[in-house]
């Protein structure tokens, strides 16, 4: 073996093992589900949300939304921690399940054609309530500049809880139900 192919070989396996660790990095990275820095969680709490309007639905349509609670999630089925996000929002869903007054929404900008996408999504996080895809007005009203990215809206139509709250997303459907019982 000569001198050359050695130095070839020797180098090599550090910079597999730098390359391993920058993957598991990445890996770690991806499955955080809060990778947007504070401050650009999208509407602020404490404003006005816009109505929910999307160019089609899935799961159903939302209905009339008067007096209730909201918790609008934005996606995208090509957003890698949206899937992780989104089974996160399920289980919270599971929370509220006997509460009427709480509605789920999910929101996306992928397009009509992307409806087989768009629906495997939804098989694969679980999600079962209401999807509107093509929602640009609404996720632009929403200052949704990044995904994935959540917001509780309280009875009065005014943002209670974004991603930069404090307070868990639980708390603060609580905290909003009970606000509408005053």
């Amino acid at each position: 073996m000569s001198a050359e192919s050695k130095t070839v070989r020797s180098t090599s396996w550090p910079l597999v093992g730098i390359g391993l660790i920058l993957l598991l990095w990445l890996g770690y990275l991806l499955g955080q589900p809060n990778l947007i820095p504070s401050g650009l969680s999208g509407l602020a709490v404490g404003k006005h949300a816009p109505a929910i309007q999307a160019a089609g639905w899935v799961n159903g349509e939302p209905g009339d939304l008067t007096g209730k609670v909201l918790v609008v999630e934005a996606w995208s089925c090509y957003c890698l921690p949206c899937l992780k996000a989104t089974q996160e929002l399920v289980e919270v869903q599971q929370e509220f399940a006997d509460q009427d007054q709480v509605v789920f929404l999910g929101l996306t900008s992928d397009p009509p054609d992307a409806l087989p996408q768009i629906e495997a999504y939804l098989k694969k996080t679980g999600a079962n309530w209401p999807n509107g895809y093509f929602a640009i007005e609404t996720l632009l009203g929403l200052e949704a500049e990044y995904t994935p990215a959540t917001w509780v809206i309280g009875t009065d139509g005014l943002i209670v809880w974004n991603d930069d709250s404090r307070e868990s997303i639980s708390e603060a459907i609580r905290n909003a139900l009970a606000k509408s019982m005053d």
